[in-house]
C-alpha cells in the first residue's frame, strides 16, 4: 500500500482497492474489473508484458474499429528469468495476419479453450458485457473468469491477432522441480500434477461446461467440436 497510495495521488487512472479479507485469485481477477471505468478490459498478469513496442497501437486501432467485443492476442513464452524462449509463436498462426470470428464459439472450435484464452492476458474484451454474465454460479468451476467469457461473448464478434504481442512468463520444467521440491505434494496442488489436474481439468470443469450448456451459451455438440488441445479428453465429453 505504501508503494502504490503514491501513484494514486499523482495518476488519476490508477485506482488502488483492497479486500477486507483474502478472496483467492480467481475471485480477485472478476472484483477488481467491477472498478475499472473503460469500455474495454484488460486483465494483465503481474508477471506477464508487452513483447512487441507496438502492442498498444496495434491493440488500440483493433478496438477503434468497433467491429469486435472480444480480442484474442497470441503471446511468445518465456521462462522465469527470460534468458530462454520457449515458443516464439504460441498459437503457430501467421503473425502478419489477424482472423475474425463471428463468435467465441467459432474461435474455440478451431483453437481450444485451456490453452488458449484460459491464459487471461491475452484477452481483452468489453467490460459491461462481461459482467452481465452471472459470476456465482462459476465460483469452484475451476477459472470462474472463463465461465462468465464463455457465457458472455458465446455468440460475440471476435478478432484473433496473430502477431505475438504479449510475452507469458512461465515456468520450465526444471524450475518448477526446484521451486516445489521441498513442498508436500499431498497438500500443494500446483506441486502435483495430478491433484492440479483434480482441481481443475476435472469435475469442476465438468461442472464448468454443464453450467454454460444451462445458460445456452455452448451446446453438447459444441464440447464435442472443441479443439483436442484445450484438455479435453473423450472421458469428459462422453460423461457429459
Amino acid at each position: 500500500e505504501t508503494i502504490i497510495r503514491p501513484y494514486t495521488e499523482t495518476y488519476s487512472f490508477i485506482r488502488y482497492f483492497r479486500n477486507q479479507t483474502n478472496i483467492g485469485l480467481e475471485c480477485n481477477l472478476i472484483e477488481s474489473g467491477k472498478y475499472a471505468v473503460g469500455e474495454y478490459l484488460w486483465i494483465f498478469g503481474d508477471d506477464d508484458f508487452l513483447e512487441s513496442g507496438d502492442a498498444l497501437t496495434i491493440i488500440l486501432s483493433k478496438l477503434e474499429s468497433a467491429k469486435f467485443d472480444l480480442l484474442i492476442v497470441n503471446r511468445t513464452r518465456r521462462n522465469n528469468d527470460l534468458t530462454k524462449l520457449i515458443s516464439k509463436n504460441w498459437m503457430k498462426f501467421d503473425t502478419n495476419k489477424t482472423k475474425s470470428y463471428k463468435s467465441l464459439v467459432e474461435f474455440i472450435h478451431e483453437w481450444g479453450l485451456i490453452s488458449v484464452i484460459g491464459f487471461i492476458t491475452v484477452n481483452i474484451f468489453k467490460r459491461e458485457l462481461f459482467f452481465k454474465a452471472e459470476k456465482k454460479q462459476y465460483f469452484g468451476t475451476m477459472y470462474p473468469q472463463l465461465g462468465m467469457m464463455l457465457e458472455a461473448f458465446s455468440s460475440a464478434p471476435c478478432l484473433l491477432i496473430g502477431k505475438p504481442l504479449i510475452c507469458h512468463r512461465t515456468q520450465t520444467t526444471d524450475e518448477k522441480a526446484a521451486e516445489f521440491k521441498h513442498k508436500d505434494k499431498e497438500k500443494d496442488f500446483m506441486s502435483s500434477v495430478s491433484l492440479r489436474n483434480a482441481k481443475y481439468f476435472g469435475f469442476p470443469f465438468i461442472r464448468m461446461l454443464d453450467e454454460l450448456v444451462s445458460v445456452g451459451a455452448l451446446k453438447y455438440t459444441d464440447i464435442h467440436k472443441i479443439k483436442e488441445n484445450t484438455v479435453i479428453n473423450g472421458y469428459l465429453t462422453e460423461f457429459l
